[in-house]
């Protein structure tokens, strides 16, 4: 037998570090298999595993067999086949790799084992004997050998710092994570230089030749070549990076303590340069062994640092049960006791019976056997309901925790519109809804239900424990009354949140306004409330007074002025500072605005809410905060930002190496994959049209979320799940072929592909958005409670869907269809209705309008028919839908939803249009002329119009159409927008269609087609500016005028192609990990900086929260256009001092919404209900206000003058200093410092007219409106101008006078302090120089000589002005400006005569306007308001016969139907133009009937309708007729006023009979009892004559009263409303003495007489006549009575109340 091995111990051998790295490479393929040839050249500690030896190690360690080499017998042995493999799963493979590398290690340890034996062998073993003779005797001389060749020089290997002793290099295995792999390599090509490509991999154009040799003809360059991976390098990486993939999706599903969490997967980027390609390769290689050794130092270092750090573990506390559930749980609980009750005690009854010795039961008969079986089923039935009552108890507690939840939060919303509410108060009511339920878990019971109680009782019980709130502030605010000053007509225009929800209240009578305000309160800004500026000011307001008025005297303009000047010039520093590599110029900020604190918080929100760059910059001489936010454009058009937080968990190993600064103190034990690394990525492209375009990534532990956005102008606009645009009042979204258009108020429009509009109102009752309403029949809550949606067909009808399943079909020809329980139910304009029973009809009236000559229909289910002559029909139905057929017109309007249009062209549907390539400026004038099918479907609704029609188009270099639905989109402030169903959408703002309109054909805005012509060109061919979405791409993109090419996908992709990259025009790469800030491409640095920025805004922050803002003309021009093009828009311009206007916009706040359907509908039929005009009491017309101060421009004349005003105030300071040096500094008591103080504090004050120091609420303020405006018709800007006027002209004057006062002061106080003792400054502060400014002679005045001046320049006068201050000595400071000359020296402009033929022109155009001028007057003076001498009367007459009342009056039908037509006539020469005077008799209409009428029209010369016609024509004439009168009633209204208890009181009016016809009139009583109408002279009342009607009141009870009676005549009916109130006799006597006290007047109105004092009066003569001791009233029968005394009186008394 052989020898045996000796065994080796496996713990004596010698410790291996090994690691296993695996690469992947993303790159071409010929070029990474290049690569991996070059790493199978081993280094020293390198050895390569591949594929095909992991394989073999498996077949020979009986791992896998393959099957073809199984023999029959081991097929056949099952045993044996389930031990072993035949199929290569990754499995396998993986149990094979991680015993070949355990073999592997193995056997290098016992390599290094065995070497290491034999080199201490070698070294312990003794000499040789032939060696120890040699030594000794002397070794002899070797024989000559000749000369050995040494060996080539071999390259020493590199040494890397390291921390392994081997590593194993993997390729192209494994497929799947394994846990032996603990790096990943993962390659990324990028191609930097495509020279050295082979022409076979490029994709040429074809005709290359022909093209070629064209274009060297006529000189021009060839188009670029498109360079591209060939098919199998695109293959070869998407196999590499999908494998990635894997592993990442795999590593991330493992749990936090596998082993496959510290896979790291580290990304290199192979920067290829085709013409050196070996040598890029070879240089890659070394690169990633160093990237592995560095990996395996991190490695040990991260091992570490781990060690020390133990996580702080979670506490998990448990939430309290809801008591509801507690409830649910109880109620389970008691009915399992129950259950289990009643189970043992049937189980005891069952083991007696069983018992042993149990007497058997004898046998029953058949009724007890009945008996125990309806006992049985009643047990049974007891049982069922005992679990049916069981059930319902918990489905009533899972009921109410439903309705608990966010009732709180609907509660407080249900008294507002939430498109009133901001998301603020939103949020905060969220809030309180879950603080309301936590206080319920809290306690752990069940919450009443809040519908049940009262509102005091709901609001205590929520609100009992809330912070801030009790129950006492509660009450108090629901006892408020809401005061209105005149100051709430007028909002302030930025104050988005007044405008939004003004007078709106929440549930518990709070404002919702102030709520708002409150919450923005909460809110950090820099400079409200000091943010960002000192606690205390570095300067006190005396110091920093004190320095300003050093510098003011030396100022050649306004302080005002100077101040502004001087604040655009620190700005320009602030941004030269940040941003050197461009030139500031802020001269243009020519417009500046004032705001208060709300509205400066709102600006900042607005202003910081798409994430500016901020700078700011503290201003210790004014105590304020400069504040700039900018967008920066960096060189290439491109910046990254990066936003990081501080990591409060563990990493793993990959997160460590890239991250690597972990400075916090503690970690929390939780999965770095869910709360990891949070990062906010950032790019930010900027287009030469003032757009941005955002691609932002946001990174929670390994989940990403994208958000891309495009924000241009006032539209936010990206794709993510489909296209989506928010315009200022709406928002716009295109997904599956469907256009959505959703508004504020929840109405939410859908235009789909075959033309309907479906209309619906999203979690919102349907606001009702005007106040005419069309509902005739005066049907409440029109639809807003059953209505689910409505669809506008492309034929005008409309479906209703409702909640219950009912559809509703309205046809614009009046036909309804109804679809309910199954069953259709149609009813047809005739009034005939069919359904499953058959075909009947329901009641119909049909009448003419004699005045129009319609015809009109009314059916009995409540719909209306008119047709009128002029060929359109009406149709009005049940809900309030209105529709009307005008041509080929059909108009859809409801109060409550959009109003369409649908417009059908038949002789387009016949044609068919199909559009070119070159037809884009079709339809410009008319839109059909590009509808295929004729027909067009516009929709309306507040100010947004949209247009859909279908268009049939030639798809370009083809012979090829298609046919697609099309959408405009107009907006409110001319934005508009166009969606393909194909998926293109293109968006223009109303500001780039300006830019657009100034650069193309300039024409009129409405009229100009440049916009049009970009909409319907090819998306290459469209100008800067226009966006384009391509949906079936997902992406959107858009061309600026550099030809700069920005892109944007769904996918996270973004394509930025600049003009000035290289030609390759590649997107530039940025590395995965980047430094947190702003981060500029390395590529980009070396392109010049852009010259086009968004403009900076600008602020400026006072100490007192207050700011103001600087615009120039390109932030302004929209806002002015869109006020320009307001109908209710005033803009008011005031000139100010210096150079300064006040513009001011006031706009009134008016519902938009356009009404198509304008009819005339009949009011004088009886069948045609009225019109009921729903009118709600507004207490304020509401405006809106909005000031800007306009200041000259800050050039650089300006400047100049401007610097050396500060040269002048520097070298002033200098001489001070150079004077006190050289005499010594003056010490000024205390007292001489406050006069001097109060001198340069008087002289600032008296200079400064600094309009930006007034709050925007005082410029506010001065622009009131009377309270006359809201009852006078004067027109808004007559009354505004007027008030601003006069307000101005009092301030300016207040201005003078209180100046003139200070200048006095001023020379009163001056001549001590000139006494001081002292050094003086100059001259002029001498005694001497004192003297002569008093004994100074003054200039001789020069007389003006007699110039034809009509134009004066003012240039020339401000530079004299400015050449007389630099003349003067340096040491003279003037405390005022040089004084004027009192004439006028300066270049004057001669008018030019005009033309004799001109000047003919003229004169007549004089001489027929004087013409004019005189015919009026003289229509004027025939007035009756004029006397006979042509002058305006004093004393104006009250003619009885012009008396005109207009009491409140409706039709007598029961008379005109019935007697009108028998009624008595009078024939004469004025009432020859009366209707019924070609009535037929009366004899005719009595004696004839029908059949006989009937008869008449066998004559061709009668036909019926004109016979019936006749024989109705007294009715309506009764109806129509204008000369028609009736009665005269006057007063038209009983006011009573205040009466005594227990009195009666009479009040009498007037019924005069103005009819040609002697007529009767009746009395209808009221419904009060107390109230009695009657006439104390009956009988017919002549033509002419006058009828008393007197009201008698008994007042008994206490309080208002109102009821009303009514006059029927033969004609109409009148409604005479009374009303009054009765008082305690007591308060009735306080009142009536303090009303006799104020105006002598008793309290009782004239008209009134108080019956029982006229009694009493009565008998007290009656006593006086019959008694002895009184004196005797002498009675004349003689005495001449006045009968017209008493008509006089009333109409004094009546004329003194009106």
């Amino acid at each position: 037998m052989p020898p045996k091995k000796e065994e080796i111990d496996l713990n004596a051998l010698p410790p291996l570090k090994h690691l296993c790295v695996s690469i992947r490479i993303e790159a071409a393929k010929s070029r990474a298999t290049k690569l991996l040839n070059l790493l199978k050249t081993c280094k020293s500690f390198q050895k390569n595993i591949q594929r095909d030896e992991i394989l073999a190690f498996c077949k020979e360690k009986q791992l896998y067999v393959d099957p073809a080499t199984l023999t029959d017998k081991q097929k056949k042995d099952p045993k044996f086949m389930a031990e072993v493999a035949t199929e290569l799963t990754s499995e396998v493979m993986n149990k094979a790799f991680q015993l070949f590398i355990q073999d592997q290690v193995l056997a290098v340890r016992k390599a290094r084992y065995l070497a290491a034996q034999a080199q201490a062998a070698e070294k312990a073993a003794p000499p040789k004997k032939d060696d120890k003779k040699d030594t000794k005797k002397g070794a002899k001389e070797p024989p000559a050998v000749a000369p050995i060749v040494e060996p080539e020089k071999v390259v020493p290997e590199k040494d890397y710092p390291k921390n392994f002793d081997l590593v194993f290099i993997v390729q192209g295995f494994p497929q799947v994570p394994q846990e032996q792999i603990e790096l990943i390599i993962h390659v990324k090509e990028r191609v930097i230089n495509w020279g050295g490509v082979d022409m076979n991999q490029i994709e040429q154009p074809e005709e290359f030749q022909d093209d070629f040799e064209k274009r060297m003809e006529e000189f021009v360059p060839p188009p670029p070549i498109k360079r591209q991976y060939s098919e199998e390098s695109l293959n070869y990486a998407a196999s590499e990076r999908s494998v990635i993939e894997e592993f990442k999706s795999v590593r991330a599903s493992s749990l936090p303590s596998d082993p496959l969490r510290q896979l790291t997967i580290k990304e290199l980027i192979l920067d290829m340069d085709l013409d050196a390609e070996e040598e890029t390769i070879k240089q890659f290689y070394e690169t990633i062994f160093e990237e592995i050794c560095q990996f395996s130092i991190d490695q040990q270092q991260y091992a570490e640092w781990i060690a020390n750090k133990k996580p702080i573990p979670l506490i998990n506390k448990e939430a309290p049960k809801d008591p509801f559930d507690l409830e649910v749980e109880r109620i389970k609980h008691e009915a399992q006791l129950a259950e289990e009750q009643q189970k043992a005690a049937e189980e005891a009854i069952l083991a007696e019976k069983n018992k042993k010795g149990a007497k058997k039961e004898p046998k029953k008969n058949e009724a007890e056997l009945e008996a125990e079986r309806q006992a049985e089923a009643e047990k049974h039935r007891l049982n069922e309901l005992r679990k049916q009552q069981i059930q319902d108890a918990i489905d009533q507690q899972l009921k109410m925790k439903t309705k608990l939840h966010l009732q709180y939060y609907k509660r407080q919303l249900s008294d507002v519109q939430l498109q009133k509410v901001g998301p603020g108060t939103l949020l905060e009511c969220l809030l309180d809804q879950l603080q309301a339920e936590s206080t319920y878990l809290t306690n752990s019971q069940v919450p009443p239900s809040l519908e049940d109680q009262d509102d005091s009782d709901q609001v205590n019980r929520i609100l009992t424990g809330l912070k801030g709130q009790g129950n006492e502030s509660v009450k108090n605010r629901k006892q408020e009354q809401v005061t209105e000053s005149p100051k709430q007509l007028i909002l302030d225009e930025c104050d988005w949140i007044e405008m939004r929800a003004y007078f709106a209240q929440l549930h518990d009578q709070q404002l919702v306004v102030e709520r708002e305000h409150k919450i923005f309160d909460n809110l950090c800004y820099p400079g409200i409330d000091r943010q960002g500026m000192p606690e205390i000011p570095e300067k006190s307001e005396k110091m920093r007074k004190a320095i300003k008025a050093k510098l003011h005297p030396f100022v050649n303009v306004d302080v005002n002025e100077f101040e502004r000047r001087q604040l655009l010039l620190q700005f320009e520093e602030l941004l030269k500072e940040n941003e050197p590599e461009k030139e500031w110029h802020f001269g243009d900020r020519i417009y500046m605005e004032r705001h208060n604190r709300n509205t400066l918080r709102q600006k900042f929100y607005e202003a910081l809410l798409n994430d500016p760059q901020v700078i700011m910059k503290y201003l210790p001489d004014d105590d304020a905060l400069m504040i700039c936010c900018y967008y920066k454009n960096p060189p290439g058009r491109t910046l990254r930002k990066k936003w990081s937080a501080e990591w409060r968990v563990l990493p793993n190993l990959e997160y460590y190496i890239q991250v690597r600064n972990f400075n916090s103190d503690y970690f929390y034990d939780i999965d770095y994959q869910k709360i990891g690394a949070i990062t906010e990525r950032c790019k930010i492209m900027y287009p030469t049209d003032n757009s941005l375009i955002l691609a932002t990534k946001f990174t929670v532990g390994e989940q990403e979320r994208l958000r891309y956005r495009v924000i241009k102008e006032n539209i936010v606009f990206g794709i993510q799940c489909g296209f989506y645009a928010q315009f200022k009042e709406s928002r716009m979204s295109v997904q599956d072929q469907i256009m959505n258009l959703t508004f504020k108020n929840g109405l939410c429009l859908r235009f789909t592909q075959m033309g309907e509009v479906v209309q619906q109102y999203h979690n919102q009752k349907a606001q009702e958005s005007s106040q005419h309403s069309f509902n005739l029949y005066d049907n409440t809550d029109i639809n807003s409670e059953q209505e689910i949606k409505r669809v506008i067909t492309g034929q005008g009808s409309v479906i209703i869907y409702k909640k219950d399943g009912s559809i509703i079909i309205l046809y614009s020809n009046g036909n309804v269809s109804h679809y309910k329980n199954n069953m259709w139910i149609t009813t047809n304009n005739k009034g005939y209705r069919q359904s499953p029973k058959g075909v009947d009809k329901i009641p119909c009236a049909i009448r003419t309008d004699p005045e129009s000559g319609s015809k009109v229909y009314i059916r009995d289910d409540q719909t209306l028919i008119i047709y009128y002559k002029e060929g359109y029909q009406y149709t009005q139905h049940q809900d309030g839908t209105v529709m009307l057929i005008k041509g080929d017109k059909i108009i859809v309007e409801h109060p409550n939803f959009a109003s369409v249009v649908v417009t059908i062209d038949k002789a387009k549907q016949r044609s068919g249009t199909i559009m070119r390539k070159n037809n884009t400026t079709v339809g410009f004038d008319n839109i059909i002329d590009r509808s295929h099918d004729g027909r067009i479907v516009e929709t309306f609704y507040q100010g947004c119009k949209v247009v859909s029609y279908l268009e049939k188009y030639e798809i370009p270099d083809s012979k090829q159409y298609k046919t697609n639905r099309i959408h405009l989109l107009y907006t409110q402030d001319g934005g508009v927008s166009k969606c393909v169903a194909d998926g293109e959408v293109v968006i223009i703002t109303a500001e780039e269609r300006v830019r657009l309109n100034n650069k193309g054909e300039k024409r009129q805005l409405g009229q100009d087609i440049d916009y049009w012509v970009q909409l319907f060109s090819l998306p290459d061919e469209r100008r800067s500016g226009v966006y384009t979405i391509d949906l079936e791409r997902k992406c959107i993109f858009t061309r600026d005028e550099e030809a700069n090419y920005f892109e944007i996908d769904e996918d996270g992709h973004v394509v930025t192609k600049l003009s000035t990259a290289s030609a390759q025009n590649q997107e530039p790469y940025t590395p995965d990990q980047i430094p947190d800030g702003i981060f500029v491409d390395e590529e980009n640095k070396v392109l010049p900086t852009p010259k086009q920025w968004i403009p900076p805004r600008l602020f400026l922050v006072r100490n007192d929260n207050t700011g103001i803002e600087l615009y120039n003309q390109y932030q302004l021009q929209d806002y002015f256009r869109l006020k320009s093009e307001n109908a209710f828009t005033t803009k008011i311009i005031e000139d100010m001092p210096n150079n300064v206007k006040s513009i001011s916009f006031i706009t009134e706040l008016k519902q938009q919404n356009k009404k198509f359907i304008d009819v005339k509908i009949p009011q004088t039929l009886d069948i045609v209900p009225k019109i009921i005009q729903k009118t709600t009491i507004i207490a304020h017309r509401v405006f809106t206000f909005r000031n800007f101060l306009e200041y000259p421009p800050f050039e650089k004349e300006e400047r100049i003058h401007h610097e050396l005003s500060l040269q002048r105030f520097e070298i002033w300071q200098k001489n001070i200093l150079k004077t006190q040096n050289e005499f010594g500094i003056l010490q000024k008591s205390e007292e001489e410092k406050e006069i001097e103080f109060a001198i340069q504090m008087k002289i600032l004050e008296s200079r400064r007219t600094d309009y930006s120091t007034e709050s925007y609420d005082q410029a506010k303020s001065k622009i009131q409106i009377p309270e006359q405006q809201i009852t006078s018709v004067e027109p808004l800007e007559q009354t505004l101008l007027k008030s601003a006027r006069v307000q101005q002209t009092v301030q300016q004057a207040f201005v003078d006078l209180s100046r003139k006062a200070q200048t006095v002061q001023i020379q009163k106080q001056f001549k001590p302090f000139t006494e001081v003792k002292g050094f003086a400054i100059h001259y002029f502060e001498t005694n001497e120089g004192l003297d002569y400014l008093k004994s100074a002679p003054e200039d001789p005045p020069i007389k003006k000589q007699r110039q034809k001046v009509v134009q004066i320049n003012e240039e020339p006068q401000q530079l004299q002005i400015i050449e007389q201050f630099d003349q003067q000595p340096e040491g003279i400071v003037p405390l005022e400006q040089p004084p004027q000359p009192q004439y006028n020296n300066l270049l004057t402009k001669v008018i030019i005569k005009p033309s004799v033929f001109t000047q003919a022109e003229i004169d007549d155009e004089i001489r027929q306007k004087r013409l004019n001028d005189e015919s009026v007057k003289y229509r004027m003076q025939k007035r009756k308001d004029i006397d006979v001498y042509g002058k305006e009367r004093k004393d104006k007459k009250l003619v009885p016969c012009l008396l005109k009342t207009n009491p409140k009056l409706e039709l007598n039908q029961k008379y005109i139907l019935t007697d009108a037509t028998t009624d008595n006539r009078v024939k004469i020469s004025s009432m020859a133009t009366r209707v019924y005077q070609q009535a037929a008799p009366v004899n005719q209409i009595r004696n004839e009937g029908m059949h006989q009428t009937i008869i008449r029209t066998l004559d061709k010369k009668n036909n019926l309708d004109e016979l019936i016609d006749k024989k109705n024509l007294m009715v309506t004439g009764d109806i129509n007729d204008r000369l028609k009168k009736d009665l005269l009633i006057y007063p038209i209204s009983v006011q009573f006023g205040e009466l005594r208890q227990n009195g009666i009181y009479e009040f009498k009016i007037n019924v005069k009979n103005e009819d040609i016809m002697t007529q009767r009139i009746v009395l209808k009583q009221p419904q009060n009892s107390n109230i009695k109408v009657l006439m104390k002279v009956m009988g017919p009342i002549s033509l002419g004559l006058v009828r008393e009607v007197f009201i008698q009141v008994s007042a008994d009870k206490l309080g208002q009263f109102s009821d009303e009676f009514q006059i029927l005549s033969k004609h109409s009916i009148y409604t005479i409303p009374l009303n009054g109130n009765v008082l305690d006799q007591n308060i009735f006597d306080k009142l009536n003495t303090e009303q006799i006290k104020l105006s002598s007047k008793p309290l009782l109105k004239k008209n009134v007489k108080d019956m029982l004092q006229q009694f009493k009066q009565q008998d007290i003569i009656g006593d006086s006549q019959d008694s002895d001791l009184l004196p005797k009233i002498n009675y004349d029968k003689n005495y001449k009575i006045d009968p017209f005394q008493n008509q006089k009186k009333e109409d004094q008394s009546y004329d003194d109340e009106n």
